[in-house]
């Protein structure tokens, strides 16, 4: 008995997820995108790590934005890249993700998780290096968000059908 309501759930579970898996990515002018950066303790600085972000961000086409210039709030959601060090760079973690606020606080989206953590003996390059893996992978899955159509199977056949 219990496996037919454990099946209806599995069902319900891939259906939503496979309707829009980043929905939270979505952003009314896509070609835009605000960049929050933040670094404390590493080799490379805050100013190092933005430059290589906006590097990403600018070659996939889409504006990169600094959301703490603006006296008018930018619209969400916003990318958050984010590097902390121990011991100067021995050890060092990274959190990339989309953040909104909520109540007045930012929240972060951790539903793909780009962050992680990493041993690089202070090279600024290997830190770099590792953090632009992440933005990558974010701003890829960014880009498929908000510029693929969403067409579903029943949409297709209809189009089929006309022609």
């Amino acid at each position: 008995m219990l496996r037919l309501p454990l099946l209806a759930l599995a069902a319900l579970a891939t259906s939503s997820v496979a309707a829009d898996p980043r929905p939270y990515m979505k952003r009314a002018n896509p070609n835009e995108l605000p960049l929050l950066v933040e670094a404390a303790g590493c080799p490379v600085d805050a100013a190092a790590v933005r430059a290589m972000a906006e590097g990403v961000v600018t070659r996939s086409r889409i504006k990169p934005l600094d959301p703490t210039t603006v006296e008018v709030p930018l619209a969400f959601p916003w990318l958050y890249v984010n590097v902390n060090c121990l011991e100067g760079g021995v050890v060092f973690r990274t959190d990339v993700d989309f953040l909104t606020v909520q109540g007045g606080d930012l929240v972060r989206f951790a539903l793909n998780g780009y962050g992680g953590l990493g041993m690089a003996a202070k090279d600024g390059a290997y830190i770099l290096d590792e953090i632009k893996a992440r933005v990558e992978a974010a701003v890829t899955d960014y880009v498929k968000a908000n510029l693929e159509p969403t067409v579903t199977p029943e949409t297709s056949r209809r189009s089929n059908r006309a022609r």
